[in-house]
C-alpha cells in the first residue's frame, strides 16, 4: 500500500470530507482512512495547538502506483461545490525525504572544520556570544549521547505518542553529526532533538508534519534545523493529463498553523533552516528548502566556491544562503569536516547536511546577542543576509543567494562587532585584537571562548 497525505480546511466543509473519506472512501475513491495528525500527536501539548490550526492532516491509504490517480479523485470529489462531499484542499503522496549527507554511525570532526570555522571568521566571535538562550531543534536521526551532548529535550514520532522519551539513541548518525556541528558553532545554545527516520533511514512527509509541531510546541525551538529533502515530482491529472510539480504542499498548510497559533512561550514562529540538496542540479532547491518561509542553505568550498554537488537555481528565494560543506569532485571527495563510520568503513563527511547545521549554529550565535535578541524573525533574517553574507565579485545571485554566512563582514572592525553583542561595552579609545584563542583588550590578553 502507499500513501497520501491530505489537509483539510478546519471548517463544517471539511469535517463532511473526512466523514465521507471514513465512511465511503473505499466504495467511492479505493482509498483507506488511516489516521489524524492529531491522534498521532495525542497526550503532547503540540496537539492542543493543532486544533487552533486553519487546517488539519489526516492519512489514507491507497495501492501501490495509484497516488497521483487517488490524489485527483479525492480533490475531485470534496472540491467544496458539493456540500455531501465537503472540501479537501491539498492531496499529494506520502513523499519520503533523503538525509543531505551519508548515513553513519559515529561521526569525528577534523578535516577542513578548522580553516571552515575560520571561514566563517567564527574566531572574531566575542566571549559572551555563545548561542545562550536559544533552543535549536534538529529534526533528523536522533542523538548518540555518546557525542557528550545532553537535548534539553528528545522525542522520537515513530513511536505513538512520539514521547519525550528516556532512551535517546541515534540509528544512523546523521542527527549527531548536525548537533555536533551547531554545538561547536554555538556551544551555549540549548539543542533539542526530534527523531523523524522511518525504519529505511528515509524521513516521510507524513514524520516532518509530525516532528515540526513538536519542535514548535513541545520543545519550544527558536530555530530548526532541517538538513534532509527530496526533489519535486511530477503529479499528472488523470482526466485534462496537465502536469505540475508537487511541492509538499501540506508542508505550507503546516507552516500556515504555526505563523497563526504561535508558541507564546516562544517569540513568534521558529527559523526553519534547511538544505537545498546534494544533486547537482541547477534547476532549483529540493524542498522543504523551496519553500518560501524556509532559510535554503547551499554549500561552498574553502575557495568560497560553490561545492558541486550543492543544487541551486531557484530564483527569487528571499533567505538564500551558503556555507562551508566540502568537496567530491570525480567521486573523489577533496574537502570535508571529518570522517564516519559506515558498513563500508570510515569515509569523509560532507554535503548541504553539513552546510545547514553551519548555519544553525550561526543563526543561533548572532539571535542570542543583544543587538538581534527581540528583533522580529524576518527582520532578523532580512538583517542577516545584509550585514552577515558575503556575495563574492562576479558570484551570481542564482548560484550563491546572499553569499556565505559569516560572523563580520570583511574589512569591519571587530570591535563593531563586539559592541552589538551580549558583553560589556568597551570604550573607543582602546586597541582590540583578536586571535583564534585569545582576545587583547587595551593591552589585557584573555581567553577567547567557544
Amino acid at each position: 500500500m502507499a500513501e497520501l497525505v491530505l489537509s483539510v480546511p478546519m471548517s463544517d466543509r471539511g469535517r463532511s470530507a473526512i466523514a465521507h473519506l471514513q465512511e465511503h472512501g473505499e466504495r467511492d475513491l479505493g482509498c483507506n482512512y488511516a489516521r489524524a495528525l492529531t491522534d498521532r500527536l495525542r497526550s503532547l501539548r503540540s496537539a492542543e495547538f493543532l486544533q487552533h490550526w486553519p487546517h488539519s492532516f489526516h492519512l489514507v491509504r491507497v495501492a501501490d502506483g495509484d497516488q497521483v490517480r487517488a490524489s485527483n479523485r479525492i480533490l475531485r470529489w470534496h472540491d467544496g461545490e458539493k456540500a455531501e462531499h465537503g472540501f479537501v484542499e491539498t492531496a499529494e503522496p506520502n513523499v519520503r525525504l533523503a538525509l543531505s549527507a551519508n548515513q553513519s554511525f559515529q561521526f569525528r570532526l577534523g578535516g577542513q572544520h578548522g580553516a571552515y570555522l575560520r571561514q566563517m571568521r567564527h574566531n572574531q566571535v566575542p566571549p559572551g556570544s555563545t548561542g545562550a538562550g536559544v533552543q535549536v531543534v534538529v529534526v533528523d536521526s536522533g542523538l548518540d549521547t555518546s557525542a557528550g551532548i545532553t537535548p534539553s529535550h528528545f522525542y522520537d514520532v515513530e513511536s505513538t505518542p512520539p514521547g519525550p522519551l528516556r532512551q535517546i539513541a541515534d540509528g544512523t548518525g546523521h542527527g549527531t553529526a548536525m548537533a555536533t556541528l551547531i554545538r561547536e558553532i554555538a556551544p551555549g545554545a540549548a539543542i533539542s532533538v526530534v527523531q523523524a527516520l522511518d525504519p529505511t533511514g528515509n524521513l516521510p512527509l507524513w514524520n516532518l508534519l509530525a516532528a515540526i509541531p513538536v519542535a514548535v510546541y513541545d520543545c519550544h525551538a527558536a530555530i530548526i534545523n532541517l538538513s534532509v529533502g527530496c526533489a519535486g515530482f511530477p503529479n499528472r491529472c488523470s482526466i485534462c493529463g496537465a502536469t505540475v510539480q508537487a511541492r509538499l504542499l501540506g508542508f505550507d498548510k503546516m507552516l500556515e498553523g504555526i505563523a497563526k497559533v504561535p508558541n507564546p512561550a516562544v517569540a513568534g514562529p521558529p527559523i526553519y533552516v534547511a538544505a537545498t540538496g546534494n544533486e547537482q542540479a541547477n534547476a532549483g532547491f529540493n524542498f522543504p528548502a523551496f519553500q518560501s518561509e524556509t532559510v535554503a542553505v547551499g554549500a561552498v568550498t574553502s575557495a568560497g566556491v560553490r561545492s558541486s554537488f550543492s543544487n541551486y537555481g531557484t530564483n527569487g528565494h528571499k533567505w538564500y544562503l551558503m556555507a562551508p560543506g566540502g568537496e567530491e569532485v570525480a567521486r573523489t571527495v577533496t574537502e570535508d569536516v571529518g570522517s564516519v563510520v559506515t558498513s563500508q568503513g570510515s569515509v569523509p563527511y560532507f554535503g548541504t547536511s553539513v552546510a545547514t547545521a553551519y548555519v544553525s549554529g550561526m543563526l543561533a550565535l548572532l539571535r542570542s546577542e543583544l543587538r538581534y535578541r527581540n528583533m522580529p524573525r524576518d527582520n532578523f533574517l532580512d538583517k542577516v543576509v545584509q550585514d552577515h553574507c558575503e556575495l563574492a565579485p562576479g558570484a551570481q545571485p542564482i548560484e550563491y543567494g546572499s553569499g556565505q554566512i559569516v560572523y563580520v563582514k570583511a574589512p569591519a572592525a571587530a570591535a563593531v562587532a563586539a559592541a552589538g553583542a551580549s558583553t560589556p561595552a568597551v570604550k573607543q579609545n582602546l586597541t582590540i585584537e583578536i586571535g583564534d584563542t585569545w582576545v587583547r583588550i587595551g593591552g589585557v590578553t584573555v581567553p577567547r571562548r567557544h
